[in-house]
């Protein structure tokens, strides 16, 4: 299940108070090691819900789970990122694909955007 930080819940919570017009999600990579990938899909989708709730004028759009450099888990990323596409799709939620984003575009760890 999506665990947020308390520091990353407190800055959600004042995004949300200035009910943004829109918020892509960008989240998920740090749990994929540890979670199901069902879990983790259905975690980042309780956050939207959470945010929908809160700020009902926000367009939520959600980010898919960057491949990293340590391969052995992209089989779990790119199930994650099937189960968000189609949680995303009955929800009416944009999904941001991005397949198209190598390990050239990482952080020298390999599992951020740099």
């Amino acid at each position: 299940m999506q665990r947020l930080s308390k520091a990353s819940l407190d800055c959600l919570k004042l995004l949300i108070r200035k009910e943004p017009e829109e918020l892509i999600l960008h989240m998920g990579t740090n749990d994929i090691r540890d979670d199901d990938p069902r879990e983790v899909a259905e975690g980042i989708v309780n956050v939207a819900f959470q945010i929908e709730q809160n700020s009902p004028n926000t367009n939520i759009s959600i980010s898919s789970i960057l491949l990293r450099s340590d391969k052995s888990l992209n089989d779990r990323i790119n199930e994650t990122n099937k189960i968000l596409r189609s949680l995303c799709k009955s929800k009416g939620w944009p999904f941001l694909d991005h397949r198209n984003i190598d390990i050239s575009c990482l952080n020298r760890r390999g599992l951020h955007l740099k």
